[in-house]
């Protein structure tokens, strides 16, 4: 939950966000050591709507394909139904335990998809959870243009109805790939 946290204060304009690799093991040996006096802060917020697309864009680009979609979802849910035309790169693919994989395996786990980093890209998955850790490592790779679609499949697949690719439609596994439906 992490990369979501800081996707949404990116998404509010917040420049310098960073996530602490290893969870809250590594927060509290790491916290002594720095400067953590707060100070009174007046906020400014000014939304990004640069990298968050809505239902209305990734239907236009499903039709003009001026960026690539990317599924964060593990292969069962993204095999049982998904955006027409994705591409399939698992979250758990990047992460070795709670942290992420060096850039370099991302690099090639990306690649291997069919990931073009100098094409706009769209980070989707179940909810709009996980492509956010997709949209971290994209990010630090120097991808251009990389956003996520907020709604994700569960918002797709209820405003559509022929469109959508079942690959089998009495055991459809397409919320986060975790059950049958």
């Amino acid at each position: 939950w992490a990369h979501r946290a800081a996707f949404v204060f990116k998404a509010w304009g917040f420049k310098d966000v960073h996530i602490l690799e290893g969870g809250i093991q590594e927060w509290t040996g790491a916290k002594d050591k720095g400067n953590n006096t707060g100070s009174d802060t007046v906020l400014n917020l000014e939304f990004n709507h640069k990298i968050i697309k809505t239902l209305a864009d990734v239907k236009t680009i499903v039709q003009d394909k001026s960026a690539q979609i990317v599924d964060a979802r593990p292969a069962g849910g993204y095999q049982g139904g998904h955006i027409p035309g994705s591409l399939n790169v698992p979250m758990p693919s990047l992460m070795n335990g709670a942290t992420m994989k060096p850039a370099s395996e991302c690099k090639a786990i990306f690649e291997a998809a069919g990931v073009d980093c100098s094409k706009p890209i769209v980070m989707t998955c179940g909810g709009g959870v996980m492509a956010t850790v997709l949209q971290l490592a994209a990010a630090e790779q120097g991808c251009c243009e990389v956003s996520v679609f907020d709604g994700s499949w569960a918002e797709y697949s209820a405003s559509i109805d022929d469109e959508i690719r079942l690959n089998k439609l009495i055991s459809c596994k397409f919320i986060w790939g975790f059950g049958v439906l």
